[in-house]
């Protein structure tokens, strides 16, 4: 049986991969978050309740699950 070729990303030498150049990432107002996997839920201490939230991610920050924006 063959075996499908796994998917790679092409590491291009000047193109620095943090969460800045990542397709997976959103600015809002005054922070970052990661889109790449759904909103997690959050218990709020204070008040016993929990929210949907995705990550927070500073923009030097990186992980395996980088990919390069799709207009660049």
């Amino acid at each position: 049986m063959a075996m499908r070729k796994a998917k790679t990303t092409p590491i291009v030498p000047d193109r620095v991969q943090s969460c800045d150049s990542c397709r997976h990432r959103m600015a809002r107002e005054d922070f970052h978050e990661c889109r790449r996997y759904p909103p997690t839920i959050v218990l709020d201490m204070s008040s016993g309740g929990h929210y949907s939230a995705y990550p927070m991610v500073g923009l030097a920050e990186y992980c395996g699950e980088w990919a390069p924006k799709l207009n660049s």
